[in-house]
């Protein structure tokens, strides 16, 4: 285990050392779709995102998934010339929503994920992602008792290049609403959100 370990560390250590001079800040996406969810007494619970994200390298520091996938797949494989690296992004979400349903609000808040892509072809690399933030919603509802609400999040997407620095994406989150207990009621709101984006690469 010491051994394995080590290996891994030297070998990151010769990732970072190769990627250093690269900028730490990859790209800018917007996205937007539309998203759902159940509400008690009320229509449901609709939204249409309106979502800034930035993006920035993981892998350059040597610590990203994508290095460890392309570690194992060297040792496993033994071949060199293997491409099985893909990407692993720190993301940091802006999102400013226009609530339609049950009435007309907004919600404006940040998110924060991790985010893992893997290539499939030489233009389509197929995405997962987790995190969290933080949100303001000024929508009454049965279920939260209060305006800032915790939303943790997952999702997948795939993302298609259309020249080298631009891709199309479309995406699939679900997400949890709920203020962690801090006043009652916090039966929570689960939204699952459809969205398409555009990302332009640095």
């Amino acid at each position: 285990m010491l051994l394995i370990l080590t290996s891994y560390n030297s070998y990151a250590q010769e990732a970072y050392e190769s990627e250093k001079d690269t900028p730490y800040y990859k790209s800018f996406s917007y996205f937007t779709g539309f998203a759902k969810g159940e509400l008690s007494g009320k229509n449901d619970y609709k939204i249409v995102p309106s979502i800034f994200r930035f993006a920035f390298d993981v892998d350059k520091l040597g610590i990203g998934a994508a290095d460890i996938v392309e570690y194992v797949a060297d040792k496993f494989f033994n071949n060199p010339d293997l491409d099985a690296k893909g990407e692993t992004e720190f993301l940091a979400e802006l999102f400013l929503n226009t609530i339609i349903s049950p009435d007309n609000n907004i919600e404006a808040g940040f998110d924060i994920l991790m985010k893992y892509s893997y290539p499939v072809t030489e233009k389509v690399n197929p995405y997962l992602f987790v995190g969290g933030g933080v949100l303001y919603m000024s929508q009454q509802t049965n279920e939260q008792s209060t305006y800032y609400n915790f939303i943790p999040q997952m999702g997948a997407g795939i993302s298609y290049d259309l020249k080298e620095n631009l891709s199309l994406d479309v995406e699939y989150r679900y997400r949890h609403l709920s203020n962690a207990n801090r006043r009652l009621p916090n039966d929570g709101i689960n939204v699952n959100m459809f969205l398409v984006g555009t990302t332009w690469k640095y």
